[in-house]
């Protein structure tokens, strides 16, 4: 590139070709270019072969730079549709425009407009040459003057020396619809989401082209705002909302929030309630979210968000903590969804761990209710190309794929909130206090007052290889078709895993841990991870060099496997099971005998036993049999 500094002749200054599609946010971008006094613009290269010859051509000269605006599919196409209406131009406010959107119609010109920007991108990578893609909602909508800004560093860092020029006359253009969910924008936009559900199509529509080029994305990291390092301490009646990520710890926070929640109400902060006995708040953000659970086989009625609502707007002298983790899946329209309902005072609490670590835990809960596959193959279903061989995998995969990109969840909660109304809490195994001191000093609470009770189904500890085992060989006797093993909803007890989470695991149990070639990919992408987090610049807690530790790894292949399972578990996985098929023989026989009101728990243990003889008739133990002799070596096969 071309320094400006040795630029005299003015034409030949450094020049940046836009390239982009209608309605992109071109004119806005292009007229904050022209404040850039040592740089020209080739603006608006809205076809393959440009307004200025091939690109190829424009592209290839020493002193020009190729910027690639790109926007949301569904957001591009809308406007485009306000604009064919009449009803849309550069001073024109669409506010009141709804067009109706056919899917259909709206696919057909997606896949013209991807294929248009692989062939910009095509030709930009064959001339060798870097060239940058930024995005209309991360990058360009923004204000003028700190987009301003943000070109000149951008600029700069990509060899061009420039400054904002003095700014005079009148802006041509300006914001025309203050909507910014796409839903927002259209006739029918939630029948319009639910086509787009059912046809497993919504993120498609709502993500933007070229996401897998490799190419400089975004705003150059100098001008990136500084991490936040205000006081932790949010204001008063602040609502936390704590979205997890899943295997963070969110599950011991959240049953210590329960356990203590008087505790909590006397000393400022509120713990709600729910329509249901849950320990978290999953129902009703499962209910905003518009999100299917299986709790209730469906999207929960919006009735539990508005209970719950109705209790956080009770209490006006309280802060408030909301949590699931779940809530981290939410798309762009669900965040501004939660930013709505609870208002400027909402804060998003985001607890990150490094990227291996995630992996582990991911599977192992997974095995506790329907996991197949052992812990190697389905690490490189997750981190590789390779594809799970079912379809229940594949979805499982894509929604650890959903849950576990924490820095992509990090930006979308800043910039629609804002980066001062977020946190992140880094989990650091060489600091384990570091969660629950945050979360005490965010909700003003006295050090030690979240501390979890010390107790495996509370802490969530971590399974050792044997007990894996042990619930791998289970979960495919469960699955199969012939089985005996009565299913709850095809999946193993769920007394199960907690009858082996309390048990205390033997000196010589193993720890599962990633094959090399797994933690050397892990670890370059929680890498990445802690680079975007920190170019957010919102407040964290804790040090993000964590997570670009390395993770454990093995170089033995048979490590994680285990032909021996430990008496006690096998004898603890036998006495969840025969309680389960006691408690379904006293549920039907309750639906036989409705005035009885008996409960298994009160059972003394020689009639369970009796029971367990009686009526499930030995179909655990011959389970257990069957699963014992296929995990035994072949030589000691009867």
């Amino acid at each position: 590139m071309t320094d400006a500094t040795e630029v005299s002749d003015a034409s030949r200054l450094p020049e940046i070709v836009v390239i982009s599609a209608p309605r992109s946010g071109t004119n806005f971008f292009c007229e904050c270019l022209d404040h850039l006094s040592e740089v020209r613009g080739l603006y608006e290269v809205f076809s393959a072969n440009g307004v200025y010859g091939t690109l190829e051509n424009v592209v290839a000269s020493p002193h020009r730079l190729a910027y690639v605006l790109v926007r949301s599919r569904l957001d591009a196409y809308i406007s485009v549709q306000k604009n064919v209406s009449g009803e849309s131009g550069t001073h024109t406010d669409t506010s009141e425009v709804r067009p109706e959107i056919d899917v259909d119609a709206f696919l057909e010109w997606a896949v013209d407009l991807d294929r248009w920007f692989e062939r910009m991108a095509d030709v930009l990578e064959a001339t060798d040459r870097p060239y940058r893609i930024l995005s209309y909602d991360a990058d360009v909508n923004r204000d003028k003057s700190e987009l301003l800004s943000a070109l000149s560093e951008t600029l700069r860092a990509d060899g061009i020396m420039a400054t904002v020029a003095a700014q005079g006359g009148r802006d041509r253009i300006q914001r025309q619809d203050a909507a910014t969910s796409p839903f927002e924008k259209v006739a029918d936009g939630e029948r319009l989401r639910a086509e787009f559900v059912a046809r497993d199509l919504l993120d498609y529509a709502c993500a933007e082209p070229l996401a897998e080029r490799d190419a400089r994305r975004g705003l150059a990291a100098e001008l990136r705002p500084r991490p936040n390092t205000t006081s932790p301490l949010l204001p008063e009646r602040a609502r936390l909302l704590h979205i997890g990520l899943p295997k963070t710890g969110t599950t011991a926070l959240q049953r210590t929030a329960v356990r203590k929640r008087d505790e909590l109400a006397r000393a400022g902060v509120l713990y709600p309630r729910t329509l249901t006995k849950r320990h978290d708040h999953l129902i009703p953000t499962a209910a905003l979210m518009g999100r299917r659970i299986a709790e209730v086989g469906g999207v929960p009625e919006m009735e539990h968000w508005n209970d719950l609502l109705a209790r956080v707007e009770a209490d006006d002298s309280r802060r408030v903590w909301i949590s699931h983790e779940w809530v981290c899946e939410s798309d762009d329209d669900q965040v501004r969804r939660f930013r709505d309902e609870l208002g400027e005072s909402l804060h998003a609490v985001i607890s990150v761990r490094q990227y291996g670590t995630i992996l582990a835990s991911t599977w192992q809960e997974f095995l506790k209710s329907t996991m197949l596959h052992e812990f190697e193959d389905w690490a490189s279903y997750a981190l590789t190309d390779e594809q799970a061989p079912d379809g229940f995998t594949q979805r499982q995969i894509a929604a650890f794929h959903r849950r576990s990109q924490q820095g992509r969840i990090v930006e979308r909660w800043a910039r629609i909130l804002g980066r001062d109304r977020v946190t992140v809490v880094v989990v650091d195994p060489d600091h384990r206090d570091q969660q629950t001191d945050a979360f005490e000093d965010m909700l003003g609470l006295e050090r030690g007052m979240l501390g979890a009770e010390e107790s495996g189904a509370v802490a969530n500890r971590s399974m050792t290889v044997e007990e894996t085992a042990l619930m791998l060989a289970l979960n495919r006797a469960y699955a199969d078709p012939d089985s005996a093993l009565e299913k709850r909803h095809g999946r193993l007890p769920i007394a199960l895993s907690r009858e082996l989470l309390t048990r205390t695991p033997g000196a010589d149990e193993r720890k599962l841990t990633l094959p090399r070639w797994a933690a050397e990919l892990a670890d370059v992408e929680s890498a990445r991870h802690a680079d975007e987090i920190e170019a957010t610049g919102v407040r964290v807690i804790g040090d993000l060099d964590a997570l670009r530790t390395a993770s454990k790894s093995t170089d033995d292949a048979r490590h994680n496997a285990s032909a021996d399972v430990p008496l006690d578990a096998a004898v603890r996985a036998a006495r969840a099971i025969a309680e389960e098929g006691v408690k379904r023989a006293h549920a039907g026989e309750q639906e036989d005998r409705p005035d009885e009101r008996a409960r298994v728990d009160d059972v003394p243990a020689v009639e369970l036993a009796k029971e367990v003889a009686r009526r499930a008739r030995g179909r655990a133990g011959r389970a257990l049999r069957r699963v014992a002799s296929k995990s035994r070596p072949e030589e000691e096969a009867p």
